[in-house]
């Protein structure tokens, strides 16, 4: 596929059933991540009941090891 075609399909505003189509897709993508985010939560909160703050298994270890305050975040001084 050549990257003027993915070009032109991008900038061309497509017809209501072709709409209709994207929105379905989008649907069905929203809902599985949703999904998909609940049951690792629920997994997680039964991992380890009554831990309210646990943090994904995602995220990087020193992030659950280094509490944030006020020292510990940079912010540009402003002129």
């Amino acid at each position: 596929m050549s990257i003027s075609y993915l070009v032109y399909q991008a900038e061309r505003i497509p017809s209501r059933t072709e709409q209709r189509a994207i929105d379905a897709q989008r649907g069905e993508l929203a809902r599985t991540l949703a999904s998909l985010l609940r049951w690792r939560r629920r997994a997680a909160a039964e991992s380890a009941p009554g831990a309210a703050g646990v943090i994904p298994d995602y995220l990087p270890p020193e992030w659950a090891s280094a509490p944030v305050t006020s020292s510990s975040v940079s912010c540009p001084k402003s002129a």
